[in-house]
């Protein structure tokens, strides 16, 4: 189980949010909902060690982040990218294949991002989550941009590392259907 307590954080004069507290059970999904602007994206930044909060304590543990912004170069091909990514995850390369392999993607890995639609961008973007061995997935509006078909093929995709004993925290404006859902957080 992972735990968060206390956290806050305020931006300028304004108080973002207060107390935020909450926890994650192996095989668990927390979902994060609340208007634009109301601090969704900054509380995985916070998560995932990226931002700073006012005050929190957790218990350390594995995690991946994938922000609401595609994180690749446009100039590369899928392939470069992720083998880019391979270093700054820390991983073998070896998983690209089989990251690839996993979400039928195969086929663009030659091909430069910048001729990549949106949602096939997103999906790259999915790779890095079976590139790294991470327990907890803090993801930011992954299902931006995709079709019906690639939102089920993500949802099953977390559904599969959660039957694995891994959880996810996911902020997302849209109503997905998870099999496990431990809780919603709402921010104000």
């Amino acid at each position: 189980m992972i735990n968060w307590q206390n956290i806050s954080l305020k931006r300028g004069h304004r108080t973002l949010f207060s107390n935020v507290e909450f926890s994650v059970k192996k095989g668990e999904v927390v979902i994060l909902k609340g208007r634009n602007g109301s601090g969704k994206t900054s509380l995985l930044k916070i998560l995932a060690g990226i931002i700073s909060p006012e005050l929190m304590k957790n218990n350390e543990t594995s995690k991946i982040y994938i922000g609401h912004k595609n994180a690749l170069k446009s100039e590369l091909t899928v392939q470069e990218n992720l083998e880019w990514q391979s270093q700054i995850l820390q991983c073998h390369k070896a998983k690209i294949d089989e990251a690839l392999g996993h979400l039928k993607l195969q086929k663009l890995r030659d091909i430069k991002v910048r001729l990549l639609s949106a949602g096939q961008q997103r999906q790259v973007c999915f790779a890095q989550l079976l590139m790294k061995d991470a327990s907890v997935w803090l993801l930011d509006e992954p299902t931006s941009h995709l079709d019906q078909l690639a939102v089920s093929r993500f949802v099953a995709l977390v559904n599969l590392h959660c039957a694995k004993g891994g959880s996810a925290i996911i902020a997302s404006h849209d109503l997905l259907s998870f099999e496990t859902i431990t809780q919603t957080i709402q921010l104000p």
